[in-house]
Formats: structure tokens, sequence, C-alpha cells
């Protein structure tokens, strides 16, 4: 693992950028170790896909990608040299979390096969002014309101999922520092998907508070 220079607070710092970038990227691969994940994400670093489209337009920490299996990083996360191990450890987690959770890749095939529905009769009515065409294309249109409805509480609780295999795989303080960190950002706020950083911390302050503190387990 890259060579750090060790400081007060877990925070560490690194002669280059791409020493830190060379820590954080087998970082990855232990904490999934820790978790119990088989193999490693790929990681990489990228501004643009970063970019959080739920929401505000604002660029998020980190992004996991299940068609490729990779964790993007935003440049800045190791722009200064200087990692926060707490802060950048619960980052991880989180995304190791939705690595773990199945249902984003069956929600994605059954949007697929609704387009797919939808295309075929919008191809039929063409072919054919069909009204079993139109009441298809209707019956479709219905379902995908629906599923649209239900795609959106879905997406808020697999993020309230992933903070929660944080706080079972990394204890609490890594995820409780990282949400207080978020909560003091000014840039940092809540998206279509992601609650109010501040919102985040009080659910995650009450979990920790019903259940007792998780002692870190690394």
């Amino acid at each position: 693992m890259t060579e750090a220079m060790p400081s007060d607070d877990f925070v560490v710092s690194f002669a280059t950028t791409e020493d830190a970038r060379a820590w954080l990227i087998d970082r990855v691969a232990y904490l999934a170790g820790v978790a119990g994940q088989q193999g490693s994400p790929r990681v990489s670093f990228s501004a643009l896909r970063t970019a959080n489209v739920a929401g505000s337009g604002a660029s998020t920490p980190a992004m996991y990608y299940y068609e490729t299996d990779e964790l993007v990083f935003h440049p800045r996360e190791v722009a200064t040299g200087i990692i926060n191990t707490q802060i950048a450890d619960a980052i991880v987690l989180h995304e190791l979390g939705h690595r773990a959770d199945p249902g984003p890749m069956l929600r994605r095939r059954i949007s697929q096969g609704l387009w797919m529905v939808a295309a075929v009769a919008g191809v039929w009515f063409l072919l054919s002014h069909s009204g079993w065409a139109v009441a298809l294309l209707s019956v479709t249109g219905l379902l995908g309101y629906v599923w649209l409805s239900w795609n959106a509480s879905a997406l808020r609780k697999e993020e309230d999922m992933a903070d929660d295999y944080a706080l079972a795989h990394g204890g609490s303080e890594p995820i409780l520092s990282f949400l207080r960190a978020s909560v003091a950002d000014p840039t940092a706020e809540g998206t279509a998907v992601h609650r109010k950083p501040a919102d985040r911390l009080a659910r995650m302050e009450r979990k920790v508070a019903e259940t007792g503190a998780v002692p870190r387990r690394f």
C-alpha cells in the first residue's frame, strides 16, 4: 500500500496526488475484502462522471457504476494529497453498499422491458393503426407512471441502505464523521434520491442511539 505520513484525527498526507490516488485504490480493495465482497471494483477519477444527475447537478464524492463494476471518485477527493481516512472509508463503504445491492440492476432491466414494450406498441400502431396497439400503449404508459413513482421511493431507500451498509461494515465513527462533514459543507445539499445532509445525519444518529455504537472493524 502507498506510504502515507500520518497525523492527528485520522488525517494522512501524501507526497503527490498520484500517491493519494494509489492509496485510495488500495483502500477500496481492502475495504471490499473487509466487507466480504467478491473481488474489488475498478477505480477511476472523473469530475464528469461524478456529476449528480439525480438532483441539483452538484457533484458527489464518488459514484458506483453497476454496468462496469466501477467506483468513480471526484478528483477533488485527492487533489490536495491530504485524506481524512474516516471520511474516505465512509465514502468507499457507502459505494460498496450500492455494489452489494442487486436491486438497481433488477430495476434497470424492468425499465428496459417497459421501454421495449412501448417501442413495439408504437411501431405496431404506426404500421396498423390498431386499437389493440393503442390499448397496449395506454397500459404501458400507466405502468410506466406507476413504475417511476415507485422507483423514486426505491432510490431513496437505496441510499439509506448504503449508509446502513457503511455503518455495519465500518463502524459508527466513519459514517458519522462523513455525514457531519457533509452538514458543515455549504455546497452539500439534498437531491431527488439523497436526503439533505442534516436529515441523513439525524437518521444515522437515531439509528446509532437505538442500536448502540458499532465498533470500527479495522
